[in-house]
């Protein structure tokens, strides 16, 4: 048996907001924030058949490199 991933337990919910805790959510919206340019992950339509879930995970991170290193290159030939 493989164990793939690992889940975490949320953080339990108080009565009283604190700093911390406003900091961490701010965080996470500000990385979510980020992701907002990904209009596209890279990959076409269509049906994928993959032999095992490393071979899918490994097409699906090369996808998404070649379409982040298009929009690195889009946006550097457009500050020129």
């Amino acid at each position: 048996m493989r164990i793939v991933g690992r889940r975490q337990t949320a953080p339990p919910i108080v009565a009283a907001a604190s700093a911390d805790a406003l900091r961490a959510g701010l965080a996470i919206v500000d990385a979510a924030a980020t992701f907002g340019w990904a209009t596209s992950t890279g990959q076409r339509k269509g049906v994928y058949r993959f032999g095992s879930f490393e071979a899918m995970e490994e097409h699906r991170i090369a996808c998404l490199a070649d379409a982040m290193a298009e929009r690195a290159r889009s946006a550097a030939a457009t500050k020129r």
